[in-house]
């Protein structure tokens, strides 16, 4: 190189000696390397070498515009302004008087020391010119980097000063190759200068080993006895330690420095620049030790001694800037890491050229930086910057690069690109592979980062593996590092919770809290971190006090030691706010969101997707309250802070859609939610052309529209979607993943609401065999794959089917899983479901007691899992018809609600709801009336919002006055409900129609039957515009307006809706024959009343087919249509049969509903009836008298029926001539109906009329007299209308007179018995005769 300087010197003559002059390059630049130079106008360029011009603008022209097959490179022109004195100082120059001769462009060059002022770049006539001029600013740095490199050390030479200046600028090979001449020749002294010189580049270029010979070499001869420059080797030690350190050897690098900085103490002043790099150097090592509050305290020492040893900036003082920054970062505090970072790279930038490897690295750091302080799209571009200027300086697998990779790994995981990110960390890995033949803490920081990837990818085995890989490592090379080893046992940890594996995880966490409360003081951010971790998990066990105690240690812990880190502090917040959520505490989980809200404006400013989330956190738990217009609000700001944010699209846009959809889904506004999925659906696609891994979040777009439809009863449709979203899966998936599973699933519900079971059942297996084979031995994978099976035969009402397959889920859970104790209830309770589908109560209550006792004993401070179970055996009580013990049930519940969780107003409301069941089901109606108005005044006063459930409130209150014929109250209720429905729930139009058909079925009860029936067809008008192809809500019309005709007698009428109806069923719902029986049933019914039984009795047998297809689901329905063949039978006197009917009826009931006492009751009477009417009196005396057991045992307070039952017997008894039985019953009979009915019932009349009846026949006709008297004077006060009811009375009473021998009085009663029959019969009625011959008969024996 020498040799060729002196070449080009000895050309001075040639020199220009005018006074200014301009030389010109032609160059091709790629547009990056465009674009990187245009960001830099304004600052000096220092190039890697010689730098050759011309005179010639058109030589330059034709280098830029020479023909090249590249769209991605531009023609530009260096233009380079020269005065007199540049060129004497910085220019070599050829012979110029040839440079018109050759087309070239090398006629001048520029010496290594040239630094360039870059002036300007601009675009003209097709080309960019690049204009610069030589700096003045070069002399200076040079003079002071000499100045400062004597100070520290001065027994370099000139020539070993020039090396190091090439060495210092990042030209390590032309550094060498001048070294390695320069050592031929050398003294001892230069020699062990150049050798430790040769160390440090090769040190530099990661060429340790070599560097070691070097440095070795170097440190003999400064401690050769015949020269002993211990002062200098300190130099070589600290060197040799920033080696080891580079190769991870942490200890023995820390010997090293100890070794250097205790020789410089000795040798040099006590504020030497070596001693700041001894210092600083140190430092570096306790921060991998994690021991940052005392690298701090050796970085601020250092920094302290630089200020004042160079009096300004220096290159080592940016270094020492760096680790500052890197301190503040690992301190949370990014605002001050960044500014640090930031000063380095401006001391880097004055001193060294354009793309120096220092500066790479500083902006390396500051695009993590960024990153921790999520501002992504600056991060990315600063990367950008930082990698492409490595790449120039090192190939593509320099372990440098691996760094990079690393950090671009890193940025592409906050981008969710989760696969280029594994690709990243991947490349670095294979890097240190080559480089580190021993255990490197880089290393395990990028297993561990693949490890983290490789969770989001759920593939956690193989995250396993490689968290296990990093704490060998760790164990192995560096184990006194315990803070590090802890990060790794909390990703472990993170690793087993992903894979459900809860106890596992704990224990793993809770090490690593063990680790770092004994390597940390109690306040350190880490701790705070495993603390969270700890609560996540404890969260997920449902251990919810426990959690949010972890959470708030944490929150304490952050607040102190990272007072100034606003973000975590703000993420801590999140975390409490849904540990609150967890537990229904939707008002303290919104205070915490908010708090949350509060630290990142401040840490944020505004407009930050981090503020956007926290918006839509907010958003989701007024979801959860059912807030829907303030969640959809809160989710609307974060879109727009995101659509901001991020205007070219992005996913977390996309995501806040399906938050919006999702509120619209809760509020049944599907078509509104439809648009939201489908916009969804379009932002991915068109995000996707960029980012082919969004195909995946396309396929889920596409299964939320496919949910949707589903809701709406469009199967057909999303069966399309899903099949479509079923094909990207399988594109993009393995054929053994969890969310192809997932798909199956989805379609196989289709199918079934399509009554294809057949094919759902099909699609069930799939899914199952997806999971055992995706891991065949994560048996819980298979037990909720099992559940899902038990849920999909629950539907089909294959019940046993169902019990079997939750009952393999509950084996499994309870063998490998038993503290999972939610689950193990979650299965208990779809069991439960089971046996009340069969009406096994009794099973049913085994379920839910042992679920009790499992959430008492396993999480007893949860009292909210409690009240569910408590509830769970009221419903079941309540079915069973043990309405006190229900009840009971239910107060516990509402207690435990009431006084734990008194915010909780929708579980406060759903207990209030079923007590007003229970009182309704015992007609207690004005009891019920109490609760229904206490829950609407809870969801008025806290619920306000939500129109939808205050709507539904106010139609319970309405039911209830109708059950206690308040009519007028009733319709205000309805009238308001409608009213509200109309005016906020519009887009709801199926809750318009309902309230409709509720009015109209008011209506039908004041028996305005035409209003009734024009609210009806309103109804069916809404369905069918919204139901166009028929639905079974048009159906429930039909039927509505069948029942109004057919009480209006219009029964023709009344069948052709009935037919409608039928056809729209055999349609909408073809296997549902329950449904289309009880069609036919009414069909028949409609018959029945015209007198056409044979026809009815087709139709009765048809709904009989139907039935007994989906027995004994359709038990009910079978009943009814056995019991209306049975009366047919009776019409037509085929008493036979109608008891045979009567006799499976009865059989099907105890078998099926055992329960349902007053039916079974019921029946028998009916048999009794049949009974009586073939004269088989006993027979009928022992059916009634078993009603009457049944009825007083189960229901001792009906009175109206056991008083039924006692004037059937005595009527039996009569026959039969039992008249002392007899007279018992009817007595018995009429004590119950005269305390229990108002007194101007009919039935007691009828009593009456009976005993006095008996009497008589007894001959008791004094007895007979006093009952028919009561009789009568009832039927005339309480009945005038019925005269011949009347004038019955009075004849019998006139005939007991006669046995009484009192014939005046008979006489009278004869004389009012005629004048009551000429009032309403016409002359000559059989009745007047009879009275005029007894009136006759009656004067004649008196007159004699």
């Amino acid at each position: 190189m020498g040799d060729l300087v002196q070449s080009f010197t000895r050309q001075d003559q040639n020199k220009s000696q005018s006074e200014n002059l301009t030389v010109y390059r032609g160059l091709k630049l790629s547009n990056g390397q465009l674009e990187e130079l245009r960001k830099n106008v304004g600052k000096l360029l220092l190039t890697n070498g010689f730098i050759t011009a011309t005179v010639l603008r058109s030589n330059a022209l034709k280098f830029a515009r020479k023909s090249i097959q590249s769209t991605d490179i531009v023609d530009a022109i260096l233009e380079i302004e020269l005065t007199t004195k540049d060129v004497n100082k910085h220019v070599l120059v050829t012979d110029m008087d040839k440079c018109a001769e050759f087309a070239s462009q090398d006629d001048i060059v520029f010496d290594l020391a040239a630094v360039f002022h870059l002036d300007n770049i601009e675009f003209h006539e097709n080309i960019w010119i690049i204009k610069m001029s030589i700096s003045t600013e070069e002399k200076l740095i040079l003079e002071k980097y000499i100045k400062d490199t004597h100070k520290k050390n001065n027994n370099l030479s000139i020539p070993i000063l020039f090396g190091r200046l090439m060495l210092d600028m990042g030209h390590w090979n032309q550094s060498q190759t001048y070294f390695e001449r320069l050592l031929i020749d050398a003294n001892d002294l230069d020699q062990a200068w150049i050798e430790h010189s040769l160390g440090e580049i090769h040190s530099c270029k990661s060429e340790w080993p070599v560097a070691h010979q070097y440095y070795d070499r170097a440190y003999d001869r400064m401690n050769d006895p015949k020269q002993v420059h211990i002062k200098d080797s300190a130099l070589v030690l600290s060197d040799i330690g920033e080696t080891l350190y580079a190769e991870g050897k942490y200890d023995e690098a820390m010997s090293f420095h100890t070794r250097a900085l205790t020789i410089r103490k000795e040798n040099f002043p006590p504020d030497h620049v070596h001693i700041a790099t001894s210092l600083r150097n140190i430092g570096e090592i306790l921060s991998e030790q994690k021991k940052y509050n005392e690298a701090y305290v050796n970085f601020q020492e250092s920094l302290k001694i630089l200020e004042k040893y160079y009096n300004g900036s220096h290159i080592d003082m940016a270094k020492c800037l760096i680790s500052i920054g890197l301190y503040f970062r690992e301190q949370r505090d990014h605002k001050k890491a960044l500014e640090y970072h930031q000063q380095a790279l401006s001391i880097y930038e004055r001193y060294y050229p354009l793309g120096h490897v220092s500066m790479a690295s500083t902006l390396n750091n500051i695009a993590y930086i960024l990153f921790r302080q999520d501002q992504c799209d600056e991060a990315i571009a600063t990367h950008h910057r930082a990698l492409k200027m490595q790449k120039k300086c090192y190939p593509f697998d320099h372990i440098n690069i691996a760094d990079h990779l690393c950090t671009l790994g890193i940025l592409n995981y906050a981008l969710d690109n989760y696969e280029a990110a594994l690709e990243n960390f991947q490349q670095s890995s294979s890097i240190h592979q080559q480089y580190y033949t021993s255990g490197h803490a880089e290393q395990i920081c990028v297993l561990n980062n693949i490890g983290i990837v490789l969770g989001k990818l759920d593939k956690f085995n193989d995250a396993m593996d490689y968290h296990r890989q990093a704490l060998a490592i760790q164990e192995k090379y560096y184990p006194s590092y315990q803070g590090t080893v802890a990060e790794t046992l909390d990703l472990i940890a993170v690793a087993l919770y992903n894979q459900m594996k809860y106890e596992e995880a704990l224990s793993y966490h809770r090490q690593a809290l063990t680790i770092l409360n004994n390597y940390y003081s109690m306040n350190h951010a880490d701790i705070a971190f495993t603390l969270a971790y700890i609560g996540d998990v404890l969260a997920q066990q449902e251990k919810f006090d426990e959690a949010l105690e972890s959470y708030q240690q944490a929150l304490t812990i952050l607040e102190k030691s990272c007072p100034y880190s606003l973000n975590d502090i703000a993420n801590s917040l999140t975390l409490i706010g849904f540990n609150f959520v967890n537990q229904n505490k939707f008002d303290e989980s919104i205070e915490y969101f908010q708090k949350a809200l509060e630290k990142q404006k401040c840490y944020y400013g505004s407009d930050h997707p981090n503020i956007a989330n926290t918006l839509i956190n907010i958003g989701d738990t007024l979801r959860c309250q059912k807030k829907f217009d303030e969640a959809i609000e809160y989710h609307r700001k974060a879109l727009a802070i995101q659509e901001k944010y991020y205007p070219l699209g992005h996913s977390s846009i996309a995501t806040t859609m399906n938050q919006i959809a999702f509120i619209l889904e809760d509020e049944n506004k599907y078509d509104e939610a439809f648009h939201y999925y489908q916009q969804v659906n379009s932002v991915l696609t068109k995000l996707e052309k960029n980012y082919p891994s969004y195909q995946l979040q396309i396929a889920n777009s596409l299964r939320n529209i496919s949910n949707v439809l589903y809701l709406q009863d469009k199967n057909e449709e999303a069966f399309e979607y899903q099949q479509r979203a079923l094909s990207i899966r399988e594109k993009f998936l393995p054929p053994d993943h969890a969310d192809i599973a997932n798909i199956y699933i989805d379609i196989s519900r289709s199918l079934h609401e399509q009554g294809k079971y057949a094919d759902a059942r099909e699609f069930q297996q799939r899914a199952l065999a997806v999971q055992e084979k995706f891991n065949p031995l994560n048996q819980l994978h298979r037990a909720a794959r099992y559940n899902e099976i038990g849920h999909t035969f629950a539907r089909e009402k294959n019940y046993d089917e169902a019990i079997r397959f939750y009952q393999q889920a509950l084996d499994i859970r309870e063998i490998f899983d038993p503290t999972s104790h939610n689950d193990i209830v979650i299965l208990l309770n779809n069991i439960s479901d089971v046996y009340q589908q069969q009406l096994k109560y009794d099973d049913a209550l085994v379920c839910q007691k042992r679920a009790l006792r499992i959430r008492e004993i396993g999480d007893p401070s949860n009292c909210s899992h409690v009240a569910n179970i408590l509830n769970n055996i009221g419903n079941i009580l309540r079915e069973q018809q043990k309405y006190n013990e229900a009840l009971g049930y239910y107060q516990q519940v509402l207690a435990i609600w009431e006084e734990f969780y008194s915010s909780d107003h929708r579980n406060i409301i759903t207990c209030l709801n079923n007590i007003a069941r229970v009182f309704s089901d015992e007609e207690k109606y004005n009891d019920a009336l109490v609760y229904r108005q206490r829950v609407l005044t809870i969801r008025e006063e806290h619920e306000s919002s939500d129109y939808q459930e205050i709507a539904n409130d106010l139609n319970n209150v309405a039911h209830t006055y109708l059950n206690l014929n308040e009519y007028d109250k009733a319709l205000e209720m309805y009238q308001r409900a409608l009213s509200i429905r109309e005016q906020f729930c519009t887009s709801n139009q199926v809750d318009i129609a309902d309230s409709l058909e509720n009015i109209s079925h008011l209506r039908q009860q004041q028996q305005k039957y035409d209003e009734a029936v024009d609210l009806a067809h309103q109804a069916q008008k809404i369905y069918e515009t919204l139901y166009p192809d028929g639905h079974l809500s048009i159906v429930s019309c039909l039927d509505r307006i069948g029942r109004i005709l057919s009480q209006q007698e219009q029964y023709e009428k009344a069948f052709e809706c009935q037919e409608q109806a039928l056809a729209i069923r055999e349609k909408c719902d073809p296997n549902n024959h329950a449904d289309i029986g009880r069609s036919i049933n009414d069909m028949g019914v409609m018959l029945y009343h015209q007198g056409k039984y044979d026809k009815a009795f087709e139709f009765y047998q048809k709904a009989l087919i139907h039935y007994e297809e989906d027995y004994p689901s359709s038990c009910v329905g079978m009943l009814t249509t056995l019991v209306n063949i049975s009366l047919i039978y009776r019409m037509q006197s085929d008493y036979d049969e109608a008891l045979d009917t009567l006799r499976r009826v009865l059989i099907i009931r105890k078998e099926r509903c055992p329960l349902e006492y007053s039916s079974i009751a019921k029946n028998i009477q009916d048999m009794g009836d049949i009974f009586y009417e073939q004269f088989e009196y006993e027979n009928a005396f022992e059916s009634y008298q078993e009603a009457l057991f049944i009825i007083e045992k189960h229901y001792p307070m009906d009175h109206i029926e056991i008083a039924s039952c006692l004037q059937s017997m005595a009527v039996m008894c009569n026959a039969t001539a039992d008249f002392d039985r007899a007279i018992q019953c009817f007595e018995r009979c009429l004590c119950i109906r005269e305390a229990s009915l108002p007194k101007d019932d009919r039935s007691i009349i009828e009593t009456l009329m009976y005993l006095s009846q008996v009497q008589r026949n007894q001959n008791q006709h004094k007895l007979s007299l006093t009952y028919e008297m009561n009789c009568c004077l009832m039927r005339m006060k309480f009945l005038p209308t019925e005269r011949e009811s009347i004038g019955d009375s009075l004849i019998h009473m006139a005939k007991s007179y006669e046995h009484l021998n009192k014939p005046k009085l008979a006489l009278d009663y004869y004389k009012q018995a005629l004048n009551l029959y000429k009032d309403y019969l016409p002359d000559g009625h059989e009745n007047q005769i009879d009275m005029e011959i007894n009136i006759e008969r009656l004067t004649k024996e008196m007159a004699a």
